[in-house]
């Protein structure tokens, strides 16, 4: 833990009995005040910033809202059901229709 030296206070005892706190702050020297400003200035710098968010945590966020999009988006596709039919499907669907009419017309013919 860094203590930092920045004042004194001095307990007196009044006649009274009364107790009095004198504070006094301590003169910083030059090379106080310069390395302040040189920690200021890092601290100011966006990668030194301790805004509680870490790059981690930033990356999980992310992956979260992802994974909750998709989900959405999948939610969203299975509320409607509608299912869309490709050429393939389409054409085995028409052979089962013709040879369903196939049968019906030779059943119709053997009558």
């Amino acid at each position: 833990m860094n203590f930092v030296r920045a004042e004194t206070i001095v307990q007196e005892i009044t006649d009274d009995g009364k107790v009095r706190d004198i504070i006094t702050q301590v003169r910083k020297s030059e090379a106080e005040q310069d390395a302040e400003r040189q920690e200021a200035i890092l601290r100011s710098l966006p990668e030194f910033k301790r805004d509680g968010h870490s790059a981690a945590d930033a990356k999980a966020d992310a992956k979260a809202a992802e994974a909750a999009n998709e989900q959405q988006e999948k939610d969203e596709a299975k509320e409607y059901n509608v299912h869309t039919i490709d050429e393939a499907e389409f054409e085995h669907y028409q052979k089962i229709e013709d040879a369903e009419r196939e049968k019906k017309r030779k059943l119709k013919s053997q009558d």
